[in-house]
């Protein structure tokens, strides 16, 4: 697939191509990059925002008898020049790896991991590193036709590095933020 388009505000190509190589086995990657045009103040002052996006990833796809995986990243970077004061500038790659099983009596389980890493440059308000891990598991037991229990757990990890500038100071810098989660939900049909 290949897209392009273009308009006063700016233009946008993609492409994303992807095939089988098996029964088991699907695969695909896309790349795109969009460019913004400046945008404009209510009393038609155009401001110094114009900015340009890079993104390109893949996915890739498995399934067994009773099991299925993804693998899937991403990456990308954009922002304005050093000429366009108003326009951040970002960066970040993540990847992400999902693994399902699914049983004869019914029953599944699915565990899941991301990491993600993203940088924001504000030349005035802020400049910011975050790096995070993120880790889920769920199940649905075999109980009955009338009866679903799903459960899971959870734990994500966050650092966050923000770098002073002339208007903004974070106290302190670097900030590690932990999250543990867990969760039940249980239908009966009546």
């Amino acid at each position: 697939r290949a897209t392009a388009h273009g308009g006063v505000t700016g233009d946008e190509v993609a492409l994303r191509y992807g095939a089988r190589l098996s029964d088991a086995l699907a695969w695909r990657v896309y790349a795109m990059e969009i460019d913004r045009d400046a945008t404009h103040l209510s009393s038609g002052a155009r401001r110094d925002d114009a900015a340009t996006k890079q993104h390109a990833g893949f996915r890739l796809d498995w399934q067994g008898a009773s099991d299925r995986a993804t693998v899937q990243g991403d990456a990308y970077q954009g922002g304005g020049d050093k000429s366009q004061p108003l326009a951040a500038t970002v960066a970040g790659a993540n990847l992400l790896m999902r693994w399902r099983r699914e049983s004869a009596d019914g029953s599944n389980w699915q565990l899941q991991g991301y990491v993600d890493e993203a940088r924001r440059v504000e030349r005035v308000e802020f400049q910011d590193d975050t790096r995070t891990l993120d880790l889920q598991f769920s199940q649905v037991p075999a109980l009955s036709e009338d009866h679903r229990l799903i459960w899971g757990a959870g734990y994500r990890r966050a650092v966050g590095n923000t770098r002073a500038t002339p208007l903004v100071l974070f106290d302190p810098a670097v900030k590690t933020l932990s999250w543990g989660n867990v969760f039940a939900q249980d239908e009966v049909r009546l």
